[in-house]
């Protein structure tokens, strides 16, 4: 983990505030307004943690959609086909406009090593060191889809479970396969999962409910992710061919850099 800041980042940091409010020139009453609004801490903060996120930056659709274009080279009609649907999908699932549908994501991060950095998780993932699996990195890409475990994938099997992904897909207008075609690897789901619940301090899993994910073990056994306490906690899940009543899948797909 990073060290903590020191004094003199704090002194810098009020300083740049000081320097801004006075670039705007507010009248007094307009800046007591602000400073007394019960949004503004809120909304200071959801920026910081949104500035300060590593490896998985939250973007607005808007931001979305100007990634999709610049650095995935998608026409403009297929980006806004894929931004609106996921906040169509996000709007199902009670999510707020301000609840955010796309992470950028930067190469390199990984389960083992990066993920426990990024936020709260069980014994910063300590049990995982010795587990054998395929602890892919991340690349460079836009993450997209609903940041929320969808109950209605509960009781089923994987491939039942892949099945209604692509209901989900034609319900909310997302391009076919982008979220059936096969499940995100785990670093990407639990980077997600902590970036969203830095920013919103919630679980996209409700509390209750654990996510497949497409991360097998050498044995075969694919891991899940789960909140604990509190914490992102890790495990398996013997069987792709049964379900459970807490074990869902997320809606979540991938749009990978030009290039990479």
């Amino acid at each position: 983990m990073n060290p903590k800041f020191t004094s003199r980042q704090k002194s810098q940091a009020g300083k740049l505030l000081e320097d801004m409010i006075e670039s705007l020139g507010p009248s007094k009453d307009d800046l007591q307004r602000v400073l007394t609004s019960k949004a503004f801490q809120p909304r200071l903060r959801e920026v910081l943690v949104a500035l300060m996120a590593r490896y998985f930056l939250p973007l607005t659709d808007e931001e979305a959609l100007a990634w999709l274009v610049e650095q995935a080279q998608k026409s403009g009609s297929d980006a806004k086909r894929l931004v609106d649907g996921c906040r169509k999908g996000a709007l199902e699932q009670g999510l707020a406009n301000s609840v955010p549908c796309h992470f950028a994501v930067e190469a390199g991060a990984t389960l083992k090593q990066t993920i426990p950095t990024l936020g709260p998780c069980v014994e910063d993932f300590k049990h995982l060191q010795d587990w054998s699996f395929a602890d892919v990195p991340t690349e460079h890409c836009l993450i997209s889809g609903v940041p929320a475990a969808l109950r209605e994938t509960t009781s089923q099997n994987m491939a039942t479970q892949l099945t209604t992904l692509g209901a989900v897909e034609n319900r909310w207008g997302v391009p076919p396969g982008f979220f059936s075609k096969e499940l995100l690897h785990t670093v990407y789901v639990a980077g997600v999962a902590l970036t969203h619940f830095n920013l919103k301090k919630r679980d996209m899993f409700f509390g209750d409910l654990w996510v497949r994910t497409g991360t097998c073990d050498a044995d075969g056994y694919r891991l899940e992710l789960f909140w604990d306490q509190g914490r992102l906690s890790c495990d398996d899940w013997h069987w792709d061919e049964f379900g459970s009543s807490y074990l869902a899948v997320a809606a979540l797909g991938v749009t990978k850099a030009l290039g990479h």
